[in-house]
């Protein structure tokens, strides 16, 4: 039996998307509009949207005490964690592991912007999207070993499987593309793009780690990336024109497209405050691994805007038609292991948080079937001598540790 389970944070993640399809939309309008690459005013914008959309949303917390919400979730996590280590927490770490952030973030943009004008007609169009199930790999094994995210059967099947079919997806490439591709060409892409994602994964771990452990506001951790990826910018841009291109526009162009630039430049710059926040909030709120699905979840829709708009996969229906197969297994196991979809079968349900909550709530008595006068007797005789019955008859009966203690404490803004 096979149960959809639809949760709220799907919304996040769809939203976050959402906006990031829309930049690569607009991105794509203005290569073509104006036949020229902006990869530094890209990388600009983005930084700022970190700047703007971080310290933005953390001043309104702060103004309109929408901070409290906050403390309650963090005061859940530090329940598990040792109040000495935080406040003997090394400051140069904590330092460190944002400027790892941000350099991570950074560099896989530039990457971005590199391997892109590698893939050319002889390279699928449509290999970055179907490699993204890569996040989800990179993301679970630094959980698991740095971390010690406990990985549950449901987990491990589920990436078994999705690494096989990241294995066929590259071998079918490599199969239908042997006459016209130079094999050295494609396995470097193939690792630009891997290691674009791989980079992805170690920057949404590290935020969730500044937050889960050092209880770091989310927001203002975007604030400091932003501030830090400004520097790497600057550095990375000595002894070049980031501007050449949009100064040649205007100088070139007339008015009204310069215009129109200046316009799609903007909207992107929006789109990047709205996805960055957004990236945050479901890295640290939920998972790495729950923000990666919606890489992939889509593929196989963009499988089929490739073929019939782009003439992908070589016009070749075969090689569409298996992609498109592969794609479907993987977005499947993805909703596997983040639970979106619970497969009753060969015990993969077993320990699911859905059969968990199922069970703890039918060993459950109803706070209205509790005896209070039974209770105050209990205490009133803990002086003498029966404190242990009272501890076993209230650890016995789950009455009300368990029922405090049942569903996943959320952080809203």
């Amino acid at each position: 039996m096979i149960k959809l389970i639809l949760r709220k944070n799907l919304l996040y993640l769809l939203v976050f998307y959402i906006s990031y399809l829309i930049r690569f939309i607009l991105t794509m309008i203005i290569q073509k509009q104006y036949n020229r690459t902006f990869v530094y005013i890209y990388l600009y914008l983005m930084v700022l949207g970190e700047i703007i959309g971080g310290g933005l949303i953390y001043l309104y917390q702060n103004l309109l005490s929408i901070r409290k919400k906050q403390k309650i979730y963090f005061k859940v996590n530090s329940i598990k964690k040792n109040n000495d280590s935080l406040t003997k927490e090394n400051k140069t770490k904590k330092i460190s592991l944002i400027f790892f952030a941000s350099f991570f973030d950074f560099f896989h943009v530039i990457i971005n912007n590199l391997y892109a004008p590698l893939i050319n007609t002889n390279i699928s169009k449509s290999i970055d999207s179907r490699l993204t199930s890569v996040q989800i790999i990179s993301s679970s094994l630094i959980y698991t070993y740095a971390f010690k995210f406990m990985t549950k059967k449901h987990h491990k099947t589920s990436l078994i499987i999705i690494s096989i079919f990241l294995c066929l997806t590259i071998i079918l490439d490599i199969i239908f593309n042997l006459n016209n591709l130079h094999i050295e060409r494609f396995l470097f892409v193939d690792l630009l793009i891997a290691f674009h994602n791989i980079c992805c994964s170690l920057n949404g771990c590290i935020e969730k780690y500044l937050v889960d452990t050092n209880l770091m506001n989310p927001f203002l951790l975007l604030l400091f990336e932003g501030l830090f990826e400004v520097i790497i910018s600057i550095i990375f841009s000595i002894g070049k024109d980031p501007f050449k291109n949009i100064t040649k526009e205007y100088q070139e162009n007339t008015k009204g497209s310069f215009t129109l630039l200046i316009i799609l430049l903007f909207l992107n710059f929006v789109l990047s405050i709205i996805a960055n926040v957004y990236k945050v909030y479901c890295n640290v709120v939920y998972s790495p691994m729950s923000r990666s699905l919606i890489q992939y979840l889509l593929n196989p829709f963009f499988n089929i805007y490739y073929f019939f708009s782009e003439s992908d996969f070589n016009n070749s229906y075969i090689y569409f038609i298996i992609s498109e197969i592969i794609c479907v297994i993987i977005s499947f196991f993805g909703c596997i292991y983040n639970e979106y979809i619970v497969l009753f079968c060969c015990g993969l349900e077993s320990e699911t948080q859905e059969v968990i909550a199922l069970m703890a709530k039918n060993e459950i008595i109803p706070l209205t079937n509790i005896d209070i006068s039974e209770i105050e007797d209990d205490i009133i005789s803990i002086d003498n001598r029966n404190t242990t019955n009272l501890s076993e008859k209230i650890s016995k009966d789950n009455r009300i540790d368990n029922f405090i203690s049942l569903g996943n404490y959320t952080f809203k803004i």
